[in-house]
């Protein structure tokens, strides 16, 4: 499937990586993937084709983001009860 560059209408676009955490969880829970131009360096998220939904990597990953997140959370929450008293 030919992808068409929204700036600059060229065939150049292709799949970026993940530039940070948000973006990688952006990537996992909603069906957006992020896109480069080589011709004029646009990048953007676009849906992600059909067919590419890996549902066991999905729930793989947004347990390991949410285990991280509630993992934090209990930490910071620890040393602020600590700095309280």
């Amino acid at each position: 499937m030919p992808r068409i560059c929204p700036k600059c209408e060229e065939f150049t676009l292709h799949r970026s990586h993940s530039q940070n955490a948000l973006e990688q969880v952006i990537k996992t829970l909603l069906p957006l993937r992020p896109y480069r131009c080589s011709a004029c360096q646009w990048r953007g998220w676009r849906l992600r084709e059909r067919g590419t939904v890996n549902k066991s990597k999905a729930l793989k990953t947004f347990i390991f983001y949410l285990s991280v997140f509630l993992l934090s959370l209990f930490f910071a929450l620890y040393f602020l009860k600590d700095m309280m008293e």
